[in-house]
């Protein structure tokens, strides 16, 4: 994030108005052993960094168990998300298995 931030600026941002829109962090698999999920402690991670580089989080859509798919346009800053029910993807993964089996 730090290379990023570093290029944003020598392109000519000023880092002062920078804002951030964050997403993700879902658990789409089981927590195995009772720890804290993976995604949740990169969400943790990503605004313990913004907040020491005095970046606002503008938005934010993160945890859940639902997968997330995030449409960003460069042009207008506008972030468009649709989400799939990790429940769903799973009843899919299934069936497409058992479909495949029949082929092998």
């Amino acid at each position: 994030m730090q290379l990023l931030i570093s290029k944003m600026i020598r392109l000519g941002g000023r880092k002062e108005a920078f804002i951030a829109k964050i997403f993700g962090g879902s658990q789409i698999m089981q927590n195995q052993g009772g720890s804290i999920a993976t995604g949740l402690k990169n969400v943790a991670f990503v605004k313990e960094y913004l907040k020491l580089e005095s970046i606002e989080i503008a938005t934010e859509n993160t945890g859940g168990t639902d997968i997330r798919t995030i449409f960003f346009h460069t042009d207008s800053g506008d972030v468009y998300l649709r989400r799939t029910s990790a429940a769903l993807v799973g009843k899919l993964l299934i069936k497409e298995r058992r479909l495949l089996s029949t082929l092998i």
